[in-house]
Order: structure tokens, then C-alpha cells, then sequence
């Protein structure tokens, strides 16, 4: 059972929410049937420019107007038509009208996001954009860096199901100089109870194979204060042999705004035991997996001449693994990390535009049986007899941010700079870039940007040692400079956008050996260059042009490349990513 709001809107003609009908077996089977096209999010190539009689929007008449939508392409969030940089948002509307029963369903119908799914209702996922691996996307939750130092294997692990998401922002391209380090080919936030309505909703449903999904959460929304509160757990007995899996989400968020400032607070918890047949190496069926992760933080918000936001977070992930599930005694692992961090930033407006400053503070650790050096004293782990962390690592990254945004006339620019220092690597590591935007006439804008964008190696890059694989501790940092130009036309219900890309990669970080018997090892390779364009177009008749019966027409491709130079080795991951990929919708 969903809530709706009452509404004038023309439906959309598709099937939605396969739950408590005969056909919800096709989610327990693993497989997809799209009828059309199941969603559509609206990307915008828009340039921070006002005009007061004029809605920047790609859709004027829907429920939400987008050009009114903070969104996270800059230091200081700005309105979704104010930001220079291509950002997908998907809106609570959307994701009502989506036939999926997951955030990972959903992402896969997001332009340029390849999502490779392992088990169904978010049981485990990796999540790339434009043709990047799953370790080279950041992800946030409201704003804060929930990203699993590691794997990206562990991102996607959010306390929150796909019916307590209000928005997703996806930022596509590189991030570093406004999010951090990891944010190399883009970044994903999910933010959760926005707007000043209350309400109380559930979700049931039932299938084959003794799959289940239960959720519900209560919202209570006053004039300064706002609780969310949300729980939800999936299970079933699995489509085929050891793909069974339970999942619990908790979630809180409450915000308490303060005359002019503010205080946001969220906590949450997930745990996920499924059986993950072959999900790492084909050879073996009968892999298992366990993780539990919690995660809190506080946010801090003033307003005034100078705007200051202060937070504070702390995420813990624990993963258990058996390559063999009836057999722990042939392959097992125990890893738990925890990362603290602390976030200053402050921003204020002058006679040459908008300036912001900030600093970020990251603390991340290690204890398994597999990743880092020898402890000294092993640590025994809770919930085991006889076993024990006998490895251990941590690092700190700090981060300066600078950034400036200027406005004359039809022109705006936003140019910044990171500066990360890490432990354990020497020397500032700087990640520069600047975006620019002019509105060629009322309909026709071009917007271009030259960024740099870095990533760290995970935890299991520098150590991991398995049945397959063999980590490096000799790895550095990979780097990119990445360019991008297009247009965007729009006028009244028409509207169209162009985009095309390069990046240049260097030190990109691939899992690589020469002969097929050998064991994978992550190696530093010289570069991996990626190419792209991608096209977006939407007809929205049903105003502007006499035509009731039709709401929306909708449109996107994204073709990409990547090369590298001619080596005899094989390459795992960088060379494995979505050529073509197209979306479309027709809505009534």
C-alpha cells in the first residue's frame, strides 16, 4: 500500500509495482520485463544564468519544477538550473512511477550509470558512470560520504529501501574538487525526507520461492521540526541454487531548523546475509556472504553574510565471507572498517560572485583476517569461537577546497580547486577545475568544463589475497583531466541536449595477469583513455501544444570508447563497460 497525493496529472499508460499480482514472480526470478520503457529521469545540461520571466526547466508543468531542486554539482549546493555540470535527478514521482523493487533497479535506467546487479532487492550491486568501475563513484547519503574504503562492493549497503527515497542526485563526470577523493568518474547522493508533508505509508509484498518484502515509514513534519523514521525487510528462499538472501533496513532522520540555523541528524542499520552463487568467481557456486552496517552523522548549517556548515560522521561495516558455504574451514573472511570524518565549509557573497572555502577530515581503518599488515596482539572477533583479526591498516586524508563562481551577464564561470594530503603518500595531490556556461540566445545555451579527479586504492586493491586474486601494496593513486562541451536547446515544450566527453586516465588502477592460470593483481597501468556522447531529448505536448492525450515523449543515447595501449596482459575491469546504452518513455 502506497500514499498518493490527490492530482490533475495525466497518468502514465504502464504496469506499475510488480507486488501481490501473479506476474511478481518475474522479480524473484531474476529477470526483467520492460514494458516500453519503465523510467525516464530528466538530465540537464543548464548554465547558471537568471531570467526572471523565464522557467529553466526541461519540464515547466510537472509536480516538481526542477530549476527550483538544490542539487550538489558545486562547493555550495545551487538550484538544479543554476549548475554548469550534467546532473540526473530523480524525483519521488518517478520513483513512485518506476516498476522496480529496488534502488538498484531503479539506477539501471539512469543515463550513463551502468549498474551490475548480483542479487536482487539490493542484495548486492556495483554502480559506474561513464564507463568508470564500481571503486571510482562516490556515493552519499544526504549529503554525507557513506563510501566503503574496502570495496565498492560494500556502496551500495544504504539502511534505506527505494520507497524512503524523496531524490537521487547523480553527478556525472568527475567530482573531486567539489566531493573529494573517489569521486573520479561521478557521484551519487540519495537524500531522504525533504518537503514539510507528514504521512505514514507500507509496502507488502509476496511471491515464489517464499519471497517477501515488508517496509514502512512514518514522516512528521512541523514548522521547525521534522522525524523519519523507516524500517523494511526482504527476504526469500532464492530463484535458484544458493541465492537465498535476508535483508533488514533501519533508518532515522530528523532535522530541527533553528531561527537561522540548522541541525540534521541521521542513523541508520542494514544487515544482509545471502547465499552468492559464483557472485565473485564463476568456479565456485556456493560462495556466502554476511555484512551489518551502521552509520550516523550531525550537520551543523548557519546563514547570514557568511554561510557555514559543519558536520560530523561515522560509518562501521562488517563483512563475512565463505567461499565455500558449508565449508568454512577452506576459505574464510572477516573484515570491519570504520570511517570518521569531519567537514567544514563556508561560503559568502562579494562583489567578484560567490566564494567558498572548506576543509575535510577522513579517518579510515582495517581489521580482518585478509587486508593489512600483522598485529602485534590479533583481536578476537565478536560472535566467533576461536577466531581472530589478525591484520590491520588505517589512513587519514585531509582535504582543502577552494572555489570561486562569477556572473556577468550571459557568462558565468565556477572554478575550484582540491588539495588532498594522505597518509603514507607523499606530496599534495591537487585536483583543479573550472566550468563555464553562456546562453547564446533564449533557447540555446553551451556549457564547457576541464576538471582533474583522483582516486585512492581500497583496502582490498592494496591486500587482498584469495582464491583468485592477489592485492598490491606498491599501488599509487590513478588520475584523470576530463573535458566536456555541449549544448542545450530549449523552448516552451520542447526541449534537447548535447553532450560530449573525454577522459584522460593515467596510473588507472586495474586487476590484470599475463597467462589465464595466474591469480588477478590490481596494477597501476599507464593510461585508459574513455570518448563519449550523449543525447537527450524530450517532447512534452501536453500544454503547450493541444495534444491531452499525450504527456510525454522522451529520448536519450550515450555512446562511449575507451582505449589503452597495446599490452600483453588481461585486463579485468577497464575495458568492461556499456558501449551504447539508450532510454526512452512514452507517457500518457
Amino acid at each position: 500500500m502506497k500514499n498518493f497525493k490527490n492530482t490533475k496529472e495525466v497518468s502514465a499508460l504502464r504496469f506499475t509495482h510488480f507486488t501481490n499480482k501473479a506476474y511478481a514472480i518475474y522479480n524473484s526470478l531474476g529477470k526483467h520485463i520492460q514494458i516500453a520503457v519503465l523510467l525516464f529521469v530528466y538530465t540537464l545540461l543548464a548554465m547558471p544564468y537568471e531570467v526572471e520571466a523565464q522557467n529553466d526547466t526541461i519540464i515547466t508543468d510537472r509536480k516538481i519544477e526542477l530549476n527550483e531542486v538544490l542539487v550538489s554539482a558545486q562547493r555550495t549546493p545551487v538550484t538544479y538550473s543554476q549548475a554548469a555540470r550534467v546532473v540526473t535527478v530523480i524525483t519521488k514521482e518517478q520513483i513512485q512511477g518506476a516498476s522496480v523493487q529496488s534502488i538498484d533497479d531503479l539506477l539501471r535506467f539512469a543515463p550513463n550509470v551502468d549498474l551490475r546487479q548480483r542479487g536482487k532487492f539490493g542484495v548486492q550491486a556495483d554502480v559506474s558512470i561513464r564507463g568508470g568501475n564500481f571503486d571510482e563513484v562516490l556515493i552519499l547519503l544526504n549529503g554525507i560520504n557513506i563510501t566503503d574504503p574496502q570495496s565498492g562492493h560494500h556502496n551500495l549497503n544504504l539502511p534505506v529501501d527505494i520507497e524512503s527515497v524523496e531524490r537521487i542526485e547523480i553527478i556525472e563526470g568527475p567530482a573531486s574538487r567539489v566531493l573529494g577523493p573517489n569521486a573520479f568518474s561521478g557521484a551519487i547522493n540519495f537524500i531522504t525526507a525533504e518537503g514539510k508533508d507528514s504521512y505514514a505509508n507500507a509496502h507488502v509484498m509476496v511471491a515464489e520461492h517464499n519471497t517477501q518484502k515488508e517496509s514502512g515509514s512514518v514522516k512528521i513534519s512541523t514548522e521547525k521540526y521534522t522525524h523519519f523514521l523507516t524500517i523494511g525487510h526482504q527476504q526469500s528462499d532464492g530463484y535458484i541454487h544458493n541465492t537465498d538472501f535476508n535483508r533488514t533496513n533501519l533508518f532515522y532522520h530528523g532535522k530541527a531548523q533553528l531561527k537561522e540555523n540548522s541541525l540534521e541528524f541521521q542513523l541508520g542499520y542494514t544487515s544482509k546475509d545471502f547465499g552468492s552463487n559464483a557472485f565473485y568467481s564463476p568456479k565456485y557456486a556456493d560462495q556466502y556472504e554476511e555484512t551489518r552496517t551502521v552509520l550516523s552523522s550531525v550537520k551543523f548549517s548557519t546563514t547570514g553574510k557568511i554561510h557555514t556548515s559543519t558536520s560530523a560522521y561515522w560509518r562501521h561495516n562488517n563483512d563475512h565471507y565463505l567461499l565455500i558455504r558449508e565449508k568454512p574451514a577452506v576459505y574464510e573472511n572477516f573484515h570491519a572498517t570504520d570511517v570518521a570524518g569531519l567537514s567544514f565549509n563556508s561560503s559568502f557573497t562579494s562583489p567578484i560572485g560567490k566564494t567558498a572555502i572548506g576543509i575535510d577530515y577522513r579517518f579510515e581503518t582495517v581489521l580482518s583476517n585478509r587486508l593489512g599488515t600483522d598485529l602485534l596482539n590479533k583481536v578476537a572477533i565478536k560472535g566467533q569461537t576461536d577466531k581472530f583479526y589478525t591484520k590491520y591498516d588505517d589512513r587519514n586524508l585531509v582535504s582543502l577546497f577552494a572555489e570561486q563562481n562569477y556572473t556577468a551577464g550571459k557568462f558565468m564561470a565556477s572554478a575550484g580547486v582540491m588539495a588532498n594530503v594522505q597518509t603514507g603518500i607523499s606530496g599534495i595531490n591537487w585536483s583543479p577545475g573550472i566550468e563555464a556556461a553562456y546562453l547564446i540566445s533564449d533557447e540555446l545555451r553551451a556549457v564547457a568544463s576541464v576538471n582533474t579527479s583522483m582516486r585512492m586504492p581500497t583496502f582490498t586493491d592494496l591486500y587482498y589475497v584469495g582464491a583468485t586474486n592477489i592485492g598490491n601494496i606498491d599501488l599509487k593513486p590513478e588520475y584523470a583531466t576530463n573535458f566536456e562541451g555541449g549544448f542545450k536547446y530549449g523552448l516552451r515544450s520542447l526541449s534537447a541536449n548535447i553532450t560530449a566527453f573525454r577522459r584522460l586516465g593515467r596510473d588507472m588502477i586495474d586487476w590484470t595477469k599475463v597467462a589465464v592460470a595466474d591469480k588477478w593483481q590490481p596494477q597501476n597501468l599507464t593510461t585508459v583513455n574513455t570518448s563519449g556522447v550523449s543525447l537527450t531529448t524530450q517532447w512534452t505536448p501536453v500544454k503547450y501544444d493541444n495534444v491531452p492525450w499525450l504527456s510525454t515523449i522522451a529520448l536519450s543515447y550515450t555512446y562511449m570508447q575507451q582505449d589503452k595501449p597495446a599490452q600483453e596482459i588481461i585486463s579485468k575491469y577497464s575495458l568492461d563497460y556499456l558501449k551504447h546504452k539508450f532510454n526512452g518513455i512514452v507517457e500518457l
